[in-house]
């Protein structure tokens, strides 16, 4: 349906939506960065009760007025302007003043407040998941469990807000006086700054070289059976798996996908251990320290030599040395919250789920995650006269049949120029894309599509990953593949940020690429031009 300003109300028919008249003039845009498919009922019903609870706490505490709505269409979330939000002159400047004083004292709040905090609560929060014996006792400790989760993400955003609006003002800066200044420019800023990213990943790396005979010469199933040998755990025989047990321990709370239904390294190590087996012999460690000095050293005199003027150069000093200290926060934060806070909330729900298929209450322990918070709720005191299965076994269908499409990129009132109102087979026709360099360089090689990790064993040394987001558990592909392609992105966006430590070709915010390139297309990534090239 067409208006007067050459705007389009698209709500396609293959992709119901339930929109009311005020939403539908709304432009809706699918936040595919953190939800490339469907997330199920309960993950996101505990989302609403702690991530946005967190999200809205911290934005009044830095007086900054929700600006976007959101809502989940058939399983994918999309977010719109809240266009009624008007704050005023006197909120922002009090909004800009907490964010400077929020980020002048980041790096001490972390240390010394936040981190002590969540390393506490995730300890307690493990131990709660040993007390739960049966269902009612599950759903209270869940409850428990999901108080903390929502602090851990009211101090995610009082970490990532002020990060984000700090490197936006610095780039931006920077902007003003080099016109053709890169995303790629501001990484080769900050790189070789240590994070948790990068330790873990030199942790695989010493495993993979230190053991790579060992790794060729033992069947995934063999060493699977050794873990879980109790003999085998009292004995020091084999120093490779003590090692790779005590990675797992300290760094295993990392799940594979965005849904608390996946699957999470500590629980499942076949996912680690597969990705070890398959590191090239090739593999390059991250950049020594000295070329990452040299490349930032490079970029900062290319910068100091365009500032006009001592004053601007102070400004710039004064910003750069600030996020320097901070930088390592970018991943740093998704560690302990994104990633582990997320992972022990996920473990202690499929052990309340194997409680309830034990009850014959679900069919499957993971059919719970099908389920909404409230009817979960039900079973605290009427787990014997409930039932969802019938429901389950829809929602189950439905979701499936949405995780093999690729939904939408804006719903609701569009301009005729975004991208659903070109047809498909124009789209088909095109064999150059254009993107964003998040780290340079040229590579060619075959495409995969990688839409979850999932897709990722069919990943050989050499391919080139094509792919809607990453999550920071994937990092360790990064290893594998010789460049990235991604439809999502951003100034700090994990993908970006790792990218630059393994010096891979790597180019963001391609539109539609897991569509329009197939597996096995030959094709050359361009990052020094942001160009990509399908050659046959």
């Amino acid at each position: 349906m067409k208006n007067n300003d050459n705007n389009y109300i698209y709500l396609p028919e293959w992709f119901p939506t339930k929109f009311s008249e005020s939403e539908k003039k709304l432009t809706w845009l699918w936040e595919s960065g953190h939800n490339p498919v469907p997330t199920t009922p309960l993950s996101t019903g505990i989302r609403n009760l702690t991530t946005s609870e967190g999200a809205n706490e911290a934005n009044k505490y830095l007086n900054r007025e929700q600006r976007s709505i959101s809502k989940v269409i058939n399983g994918y979330t999309y977010y719109a302007n809240n266009l009624t939000s008007a704050e005023n002159i006197d909120d922002e400047n009090i909004h800009n003043l907490k964010v400077n004083n929020l980020v002048n004292r980041l790096d001490e709040d972390w240390k010394i407040k936040y981190l002590p905090e969540i390393i506490n609560d995730l300890t307690e929060m493990k131990k709660n998941i040993d007390t739960i014996y049966d269902l009612k006792s599950g759903l209270n400790v869940l409850d428990n469990l999901m108080k903390l989760h929502k602090r851990h993400w009211h101090i995610h955003f009082l970490v990532v807000l002020p990060l984000h609006d700090t490197t936006d003002k610095f780039y931006k800066f920077l902007k003003k006086f080099i016109e053709d200044f890169k995303l790629s420019d501001l990484y080769n800023l900050f790189n070789g700054i240590d994070n948790k990213s990068i330790e873990i990943d030199k942790f695989l790396y010493d495993l993979v070289h230190k053991y790579r005979d060992i790794l060729d010469s033992t069947s995934t199933h063999d060493f699977l059976n050794l873990i879980n040998n109790t003999e085998f755990k009292s004995d020091n025989s084999n120093k490779f798996l003590y090692e790779f047990l005590e990675f797992i321990n300290l760094h295993g709370y990392r799940s594979v996908g965005f849904d608390l239904k996946d699957s999470i390294w500590i629980e499942d190590p076949q996912i680690v251990l597969n990705i070890l087996k398959r590191y090239p012999r090739s593999i390059n460690k991250s950049k020594s320290i000295e070329y990452s000095a040299e490349l930032r050293q490079q970029t900062l005199n290319m910068i100091l030599s365009n500032l006009p003027s001592d004053k601007e150069i102070g400004e710039f000093h004064e910003l750069y040395d600030l996020l320097k200290e901070i930088w390592y926060l970018k991943e740093d934060h998704s560690f302990y919250i994104d990633q582990a806070s997320s992972s022990v909330l996920s473990l202690a729900i499929k052990k309340i789920g194997k409680l309830m298929h034990e009850e014959a209450l679900i069919d499957e322990a993971e059919d719970i995650f099908f389920l909404k918070m409230s009817e979960l709720n039900l079973y605290r005191e009427e787990a014997g006269s409930v039932g969802f299965k019938n429901q389950i076994l829809l929602r189950k269908k439905e979701m499936n049949k949405f995780k093999n499409i690729t939904p939408p990129k804006y719903l609701g009132t569009i301009n005729a120029n975004q991208s659903e109102s070109m047809s498909i087979k124009t789209l088909e026709k095109i064999k150059i894309f254009k993107g964003v360099s998040a780290s340079l360089g040229k590579s060619i090689g075959p495409a995969k599509i990688i839409k979850s990790f999932e897709d990722s064993a069919k990943l050989k040394e050499g391919d080139i990953m094509v792919c809607i987001s990453t999550n920071p558990s994937w990092t360790p592909l990064f290893g594998i593949v010789s460049a990235i392609i991604s439809e999502t992105g951003g100034t700090l966006s994990h993908t970006a940020v790792v990218a630059r430590e393994y010096n891979i070709p790597t180019i963001l915010e391609v539109e539609n690429s897991t569509e329009l390139i197939s597996d096995n297309d030959l094709i050359e990534v361009d990052a020094d031009k942001g160009i990509i090239t399908i050659i046959s």
